[in-house]
């Protein structure tokens, strides 16, 4: 009894499978599939090396541009820029104060009176 039950499943796993291959027809690879499943996964992946090459070489770039930047700006500079701090009257009054430093002097001596600055 338990062999015309193993028979009878087997029977209906084998009509199963029949009913599943009609119903998806199998299609037969032809020579060139395999060739062709390489040609695309090599397509993929030199795409994507690419994109990795390129964006090597602008980081790369973009570091080198900041680096060179950054050694300006830390820099000093060659000649300090000229410094004006005193205003026009100022200016004035020094060059007026060593025009005239000479003859007070002299009539300081003169008088013997002593004038520090």
């Amino acid at each position: 009894m338990g062999d015309v039950k193993k028979d009878s499943l087997n029977q209906e796993l084998d009509d199963l499978f029949l009913r599943y291959r009609d119903a998806c027809p199998g299609v037969a690879p032809s020579a060139s599939f395999m060739p062709g499943v390489w040609e695309r996964i090599e397509r993929r992946r030199q795409s994507r090396f690419r994109l990795m090459h390129v964006s090597r070489i602008f980081l790369s770039g973009a570091t080198a541009l900041w680096l060179l930047l950054a050694g300006f700006l830390l820099l000093p500079p060659s000649a300090p820029p000229p410094v004006h701090h005193q205003s026009y009257v100022d200016a004035l009054a020094a060059g007026h104060d060593s025009e005239t430093f000479g003859l007070t002097e002299l009539a300081h001596q003169e008088t013997g009176e002593l004038e520090l600055r």
